[in-house]
């Protein structure tokens, strides 16, 4: 029984127990399709090592109906930004069994860090996360977050400026 949380690589999968509001949730991940969307759909829980992650991303692509998936709840010029597509272009990749193995690990990355900010900066209030995310910030040279997101590089540089909110380093 978790008494916070735990993450079990189970040969086949994950899986992972943690407590949320009280109550013990209990859930088996076998895809990178389950990882994403339960790494979206809770406000709470714990976070997937990437060794983890790797490991399902071994096994598995990311489905054209996940990504459909992820678009409403990531914004989708973001995405499509992500994945190097026209966002007109987006539902196009809808209709696929499996996206690319670079797909695959763009989303893995960008899924990632949107969890991230959500719990870790704002505690899932989507709506004031979502005005951080279009507001220029002085530390990120006037950059919006949301502008940078788009790329690997950007990304990376988002998730130290994160890492530094979340450690009172503010400079």
């Amino acid at each position: 029984m978790a008494t916070t949380e735990e993450v079990r690589d189970t040969g086949g999968g994950l899986h992972i127990e943690y407590v949320d509001g009280g109550i013990i949730k209990v859930v088996q991940i076998s895809s990178v399709d389950e990882l994403f969307k339960f790494r979206l759909s809770e406000k709470r829980g714990p976070r997937v090592s990437l060794i983890k992650t790797r490991r399902l991303m071994a096994a598995s692509k990311a489905s054209g109906a996940t990504l459909k998936f992820i678009t409403t709840v990531i914004p989708r010029d973001l995405i499509a930004d992500s994945l190097e597509v026209n966002p007109t272009n987006l539902a196009k990749l809808y209709q696929r069994k499996s996206l690319s193995r670079t797909q695959t690990e763009e989303l893995e990355d960008l899924t990632h860090l949107w969890k991230e900010v959500q719990q870790d900066l704002f505690s899932g209030d989507e709506q004031m996360m979502k005005r951080w995310l279009d507001t220029p910030v002085p530390a990120l040279d006037g950059e919006t977050p949301k502008s940078l997101m788009g790329t690997i590089t950007g990304r990376k540089v988002v998730e130290k400026y994160v890492q530094k909110l979340k450690y009172g380093d503010y400079s």
